[in-house]
């Protein structure tokens, strides 16, 4: 599940974050996530938004070594550079919707996958 795909992050961003709060089980979606998050004490984590998507996928496109995102999937990205990278080489490159991203309930693993 994404709760425990996640899970590794703790020890990326020193943060402790309780996963538990944010994937509950019911639900994976961003939206879900989201609404999950600006109602608890994580309210200060920056969630996922379109811009940072672009940033990040340009990193990863272009070779660009500059952490270039503070929102959470800019910290899963630069974290996680390496096997994503080595992804993105042994795959067919995919180019995600990036006007769908919020809208149709990617979890943070598919929506990971995709690059």
């Amino acid at each position: 599940s994404a709760s425990v795909w996640c899970h590794g992050m703790n020890d990326l961003t020193g943060v402790q974050i309780p996963w538990d709060q944010v994937f509950d089980g019911s639900s994976i979606s961003l939206e879900s996530c989201r609404g999950r998050l600006e109602e608890s004490d994580l309210c200060f984590l920056l969630w996922i938004a379109r811009e940072d998507v672009e940033r990040c996928l340009g990193c990863l496109l272009n070779g660009d070594k500059t952490f270039r995102g503070r929102s959470f999937l800019g910290l899963i990205v630069h974290g996680r550079r390496p096997a994503l990278l080595r992804q993105l080489l042994d795959s067919t490159p995919v180019q995600p919707d990036l006007n769908r991203v919020e809208q149709d309930g990617h979890s943070l693993l598919s929506l990971a996958v995709l690059f």
